[in-house]
């Protein structure tokens, strides 16, 4: 036995922490401060004859498929990327709280049938990003790829209800990006230059995700102030051997506009977060506003805090919404790590519970139920765990926990940390 299982669960081996995104899955032990594996969820699959990558969130109403796309995928997580043998270990899995049913219970059926696992938690990532900050009370705003959600919290209870769900998120980003890219950019062959928009055929997915990752910036609102700011530099990226594109700055600046700038239902990210306020209670109101954290790959583009929260202070003050909140400061926490698993990171926080099989589903419940209880089911019971954790931070008595949470957040072990792999290739 490893030392990483004797500290955390004695006789027992490390859970097994997973998160599975519309994008990207992120996998590893609880205990640790990031994932072991990053790698886009997608698995190759025969469509129509010919090899193809499909994300695993497209087959939610094919059932039978999906359970044979989430076999490949799972067994490529354990026996490929974390060698381990799942027979024996126990599981948290960080779900979306839109996480459609099929994609749950194919998934609780290939890690329970055919992988036989002892147990698994069902988690929800918000409350996830929750336990990563050692508060009880916070709003999580979760940009992901496909869809932004807004779930408060308050003492460690999810206000559901006030749940803030819209489309402006990494899909978006591309969408505008590739926009961008016909009406900016310019391809360079050898010593020919000519517009973008000259090329035909559509743009791939992964090059859209390498471009927006390498040359997103949060931008500038004139709002704000009445500096201008410094100019963005072009970046070019290569596409072939003599194939280069060039991305002007100005362009580079308004790729967030599709989530910054109000849509056609005058919706954006700050507005989100405002209209959930209003329908909190008036006098949490402002423990909110001083406790918002954002998450995701969305929030780990450069100044994208910054800007949403002069988005924030300025809406708050215009005519739309002075009247309405009388809360005009918003203070934002930083996340101990990444954001883009910091919400994995509260599972991994999670699985050092000592009694985590209480809280988890039982294989041998599930193959009698053949059913899983959705989480808003059983807020009780989550409420406990977060309660059980908070306990634990706060404890000195108990350092285990504790530790984890203190040294992931302290500068001189943040820069020590295991650099997280990141996998491109092929499940």
């Amino acid at each position: 036995m490893s030392l990483l299982d004797s500290m955390v669960l004695g006789s027992e081996k490390v859970p097994i922490v997973l998160d599975i995104g519309t994008a990207y899955t992120k996998c590893g032990f609880a205990g640790e401060p990031a994932p072991r594996h990053i790698l886009p969820s997608v698995v190759m699959t025969c469509v129509d004859g010919q090899e193809k990558k499909v994300r695993i969130a497209d087959y939610s109403k094919d059932t039978e498929e999906l359970v044979k796309l989430l076999k490949r995928f799972i067994h490529s997580i354990f026996f490929k990327y974390l060698l381990v043998n799942p027979k024996d270990r126990r599981m948290i899995i960080v779900e979306s709280v839109l996480c459609p049913n099929a994609i749950k219970t194919s998934l609780a059926k290939v890690i329970f049938q055919h992988f036989e696992v002892q147990s698994a938690m069902f988690a929800p990532n918000h409350l996830m990003g929750l336990y990563s900050l050692g508060v009880s009370t916070a709003l999580i705003v979760d940009c992901g790829y496909s869809e932004t959600i807004l779930l408060p919290f308050y003492e460690t209870a999810s206000l559901f209800n006030c749940c803030q769900i819209s489309g402006l998120a990494g899909k978006a980003i591309n969408n505008q990006l590739e926009k961008l890219l016909y009406q900016y950019a310019s391809i360079t062959y050898g010593e020919e230059t000519k517009p973008f928009a000259a090329e035909r055929g559509l743009i791939s997915e992964d090059i859209l995700e390498e471009i927006k990752v390498k040359a997103c910036v949060a931008g500038h609102n004139t709002e704000f102030s009445q500096i201008s700011p410094a100019p963005v530099k072009d970046m070019k990226f290569q596409l072939g051997p003599s194939k280069v594109l060039t991305f002007p700055g100005e362009a580079r600046v308004k790729m967030l506009d599709a989530i910054f700038e109000p849509d056609p239902n005058d919706t954006s990210i700050a507005s989100m977060i405002i209209d959930c306020l209003l329908m909190c209670p008036i006098d949490i109101r402002k423990d909110l506003a001083a406790s918002i954290c954002v998450t995701g790959g969305c929030a780990a583009i450069p100044g994208f805090s910054y800007r949403l929260k002069k988005e924030l202070t300025v809406l708050a003050n215009s005519d739309r919404y002075k009247n309405e909140l009388s809360v005009k400061t918003f203070k934002f926490y930083e996340t101990p790590v990444h954001p883009n698993y910091a919400n994995w990171l509260g599972g991994s926080i999670c699985g050092t519970l000592e009694n985590l099989a209480e809280r988890s589903i039982s294989r041998e419940s599930f193959m009698k139920e053949q059913t899983l209880p959705d989480w808003t089911h059983s807020r009780k019971r989550l409420r406990s765990v977060a309660q059980a954790i908070m306990k634990r931070v706060s404890s000195e008595r108990t350092p285990s926990l504790a530790s984890v949470v203190s040294k992931i957040m302290s500068s001189s072990v943040r820069s020590k940390m295991p650099k997280v792999a990141i996998n491109d290739d092929k499940a």
